[in-house]
């Protein structure tokens, strides 16, 4: 089994940590990589059988997408302002990395949204999807269509289309629903829109589509920048590749997730 492990340059004591990770792991006699963030930012593929991240929650999907095998298990350990997406604690995280090593820990699997630009797959999204315009301040029109049948054309600042995984994140601050990772389903949340639309809750079977008729728009997938002109159609469907990330315990990692987020 071979591991590897990321860490950020912007917390210097995360790179202390990385080190006396890759020494517990060489000491357990796993083969390891060990990977800065800016690596990985400049197109460092990683390759490996389980992979450890210590940082926040951008340094842990900005490392999923550069996942050669995207199915690769992934361990967190929060160095960042949220860390949603870590199950480890600085002050917990060898004792975490001596479970994995130990072979006590188990997986959890949790669907992305596969995403098509006029009718071309530009990624799959961990957590959402949004998409407004181009210009910030400006109104963005929409038509959203389910399964081939229009439910509404709307307008407002942008829509955000999120996984279960992902209703703890930015759908959570536009007031969406926080969705337990076990319901498998996908969120549709519009925001700020000049007539009201709550947000709506579908099962992940079926296929969300977006025409954008009149203007140049921006479609973030995770925080990544794609522009759009006018007249794009975006699909949105439950993707055939998961997220599985490594669990060391066995509490609800959405009751965590949730428990952090609002501060309870």
């Amino acid at each position: 089994m071979e591991f590897a492990v990321v860490h950020t340059l912007k917390k210097g004591n995360s790179g202390m940590m990385a080190e006396a990770i890759c020494n517990l792991i060489k000491q357990h006699g796993y083969p390891y990589k060990c990977f800065s963030l800016e690596d990985v930012l400049n197109g460092s593929q990683i390759s490996c059988d389980i992979l450890i991240v210590l940082g926040g929650d951008g340094t842990i999907l900005t490392s999923i997408h550069n996942l050669e095998d995207p199915e690769t298990p992934i361990f967190g350990i929060s160095y960042g302002r949220g860390g949603y997406l870590a199950e480890g604690k600085p002050e917990n995280a060898i004792e975490c990395v001596k479970k994995i090593l130990s072979g006590e820990y188990h997986l959890e699997r949790h669907i992305r949204l596969e995403v098509k630009l006029n009718d071309v797959k530009i990624g799959d999204a961990i957590n959402e999807i949004y998409i407004s315009n181009v210009l910030p301040g400006k109104v963005i029109e929409y038509t959203i269509i389910i399964d081939n049948n229009k439910l509404a054309t709307n307008v407002g600042d942008g829509i955000i289309i999120s996984t279960p995984l992902g209703s703890t994140a930015y759908n959570l601050s536009n007031l969406g629903p926080a969705v337990d990772d076990l319901i498998d389903c996908i969120i549709i949340n519009p925001v700020l829109s000049l007539s009201y639309v709550p947000p709506i809750i579908i099962p992940a079977s079926r296929k969300i589509s977006l025409l954008i008729p009149k203007i140049d728009s921006s479609l973030l997938i995770d925080g990544y920048i794609r522009r759009t002109s006018p007249d794009s159609f975006v699909e949105i469907a439950k993707s055939q590749v998961y997220t599985v990330f490594v669990r060391v315990t066995g509490e609800s990692w959405f009751v965590q997730r949730l428990r952090k987020r609002l501060h309870w």
